[in-house]
């Protein structure tokens, strides 16, 4: 290197290296702050991410209750349709006796008219 050289780079370079370190200095701030704010997005993130699952549950738990309930309301309904199905073939047995008995009563009075001689 020559001397002309050698004083240029002594009196250029100062004031390019403070400015290097200046910009060096701003770029680790920059990171920080940039560090910072994934940090607080990660943060948001999760915290939406948590009342998302919440919501889910809650919804998916409501959606279980109420098959549940109309299961047991379904259960219940078909319990009842039996019960009412055997009333009705008692009923209906009770019909054909009490028919019986009133075609037995319409047989008996008309042996009676015929034994009478009406």
């Amino acid at each position: 290197m020559d001397e002309a050289s050698l004083m240029n780079l002594l009196t250029t370079a100062p004031p390019m290296a403070a400015f290097a370190g200046y910009l060096f200095y701003q770029n680790l701030g920059n990171v920080k702050r940039f560090d910072a704010l994934m940090e607080k997005q990660d943060v948001r993130e999760q915290d939406l991410r948590s009342r998302y699952d919440k919501v889910i549950s809650d919804l998916q738990r409501e959606k279980s209750d109420i098959k549940d309930e109309a299961n047991n309301t379904k259960a219940s309904l078909a319990i009842r349709i039996e019960g009412i199905d055997k009333q009705l073939d008692e009923m209906e047995k009770k019909f054909d006796r009490l028919i019986q008995t009133v075609d037995k009563i319409q047989e008996k009075l008309t042996e009676l008219r015929v034994s009478r001689g009406e």
